[in-house]
């Protein structure tokens, strides 16, 4: 065995005993990708959580979190914004170079999204609570409705 061979073995070696050494990783929890779209023409309200942040619903239990590129300083008192849809394909997008506009802005009336999530229930209520605001989730069945969906489904099967 040449010198070269002896190195390059003892490097494997020690490569491997060091993989084998390592303690394993908890599993961490999954983050969302922020790469979330939604149909801009089915967005049905908005409101903002700071300069750079904006909740964005489509329906009534289908949110998003839209995280800007920029600040809009005057999303704040703004009666409404739009969104350009930069590849022209109808959607909103956390990676399509998609922008929120600000009309009639006193100053930097557009910046890009950034981060697009879709929010479900839990992380609406971390986010409500993160931004200190209060939102009206959407009403429950009430528990006639949901005996009477139970009963239905029981007599079709």
């Amino acid at each position: 065995m040449n010198s070269k061979q002896l190195t390059l073995s003892t490097l494997m070696l020690w490569t491997s005993l060091g993989m084998a050494a390592e303690p394993t990783k908890p599993a961490a929890a999954t983050k969302p990708d922020g790469n979330a779209c939604a149909w801009f023409n089915s967005i049905d309200d908005w409101r903002e959580l700071d300069d750079r942040n904006l909740l964005v619903w489509v329906s009534r239990n289908e949110f998003y979190h839209l995280e800007l590129s920029a600040p809009l300083f005057d999303i704040g008192t703004a009666e409404s914004i739009a969104f350009v849809d930069h590849n022209h394909d109808g959607r909103v997008c956390g990676f399509g170079m998609d922008e929120v506009v600000v009309p009639r802005s006193s100053m930097f009336g557009s910046a890009t999204i950034i981060n697009m999530t879709r929010l479900d229930e839990t992380s609406l209520a971390q986010l409500a609570d993160q931004y200190h605001i209060k939102l009206r989730m959407p009403k429950p069945k009430p528990a006639a409705e949901n005996a009477k969906a139970a009963t239905s489904d029981a007599a079709a099967k």
